[in-house]
């Protein structure tokens, strides 16, 4: 970050948190620089901290590891005549975490809650008519496997 200022101004640069580190510009006087980086975060939860230049502050905010994410879906599948019909999941997550679905064939709709949502969320779903042999198909919500069947005509 850039440093302006009267050449006969000092400053000086700190960190609020220890994962936040001052790697160059640490003080000096008129215009300067400051470069800081940041550790990964390997924790459950999104973390926030501060850069200060003389009497300015940055907010520095990480999110958390998505890996530490989890996630689980109601109901954990449906079941539907050979005329169709539709539902709805409930997606359960903490309110930092994104999640995605997909359907896994396409005579099995998402109509709506895509994904790409922060924190719990639904999803609708739909399907058509069947005048083949019985069906399966999954929608995938982050991992998990939402399973519907649907009877032959």
């Amino acid at each position: 970050m850039s440093v302006a200022t009267d050449s006969d101004c000092s400053w000086t640069s700190s960190a609020s948190a220890p994962w936040i580190a001052i790697t160059s510009g640490t003080g000096g006087s008129g215009n300067g620089s400051v470069a800081f980086s940041v550790a990964a975060n390997s924790g459950g939860l999104a973390r926030s901290g501060s850069v200060t230049v003389g009497f300015t502050t940055v907010s520095v905010t990480q999110v958390r590891d998505p890996a530490t994410c989890r996630y689980s879906i109601d109901p954990a599948g449906a079941s539907l005549p050979s005329g169709g019909g539709g539902g709805s999941i409930t997606v359960s997550t903490a309110s930092d975490c994104r999640w995605a679905v997909s359907a896994t064939s396409s005579w099995l709709v998402i109509t709506s809650g895509s994904g790409g949502a922060f924190g719990s969320g639904s999803i609708s779903w739909s399907a058509g008519s069947n005048t083949g042999p019985p069906r399966t198909a999954e929608i995938l919500v982050s991992g998990q496997s939402f399973e519907v069947t649907q009877a032959g005509s």
